[in-house]
């Protein structure tokens, strides 16, 4: 019995340094060598200040910015009634907010959180129709509206591989724009 557990103690020693030690230093050092930006977190940095990640969604509130995908407060199921109430609350509140009637469908990825509750993306249909109440926020001229809806098209991205996932563009760009946009003196 002994012998039994001396193997299986030594055993656990052995795997733990393999799989806690080695295995996860190669990754970081593979990381490091083959994908140096994205093992850093895809950071923005705007006059040596991180405004951000080009992986993780941030929450902007203001009407003078574009808007993500909500957060959620809680995961739930499909069929939930409080998700049901919840998704009714926030499109009463964006059609109240930009002006729009009952029969206007709003893009489900402003009612829903994404699965991970972290995703950076809309749609391009999002971008669109947050484009008059931005405009208005920001008092934007002609030039400057036409302007932005080039980067909306400019900054999507299509499908991957044209196979996987959807067309989409990274809000946190997309507000880096407008703010190029509003300042630029047209």
């Amino acid at each position: 019995m002994f012998s039994s557990l001396s193997r299986s103690f030594r055993l656990l020693l052995l795997m733990t340094f393999i799989l806690g030690g080695l295995y996860p230093g190669f990754v970081w050092i593979f990381g490091k060598i083959f994908f140096a930006e994205k093992s850093e977190g895809s950071l923005i940095i705007v006059n040596d200040q991180v405004v951000g990640s080009l992986l993780l969604g941030q929450e902007f509130t203001s009407s003078n910015y574009f808007w993500g995908r909500p957060l959620p407060v809680s995961l739930a199921s499909p069929t939930s009634i409080k998700l049901k109430e919840r998704i009714e609350m926030r499109a009463h509140e964006f059609r109240k907010t930009h002006q729009l009637s009952d029969s206007v469908p709003i893009p489900p990825d402003l009612l829903l959180a994404s699965g991970s509750g972290l995703d950076p993306h809309i749609s391009p249909a999002a971008a669109i129709i947050q484009l008059d109440r931005v405009a208005q926020a920001r008092k934007l001229s002609r030039k400057q509206i036409y302007d932005l809806r080039t980067s909306i098209d400019e900054l999507t991205r299509e499908k991957v591989f044209g196979l996987f996932g959807e067309v989409r563009l990274n809000v946190l760009l997309l507000n880096m724009r407008l703010d190029e946009i509003s300042a630029a003196n047209y």
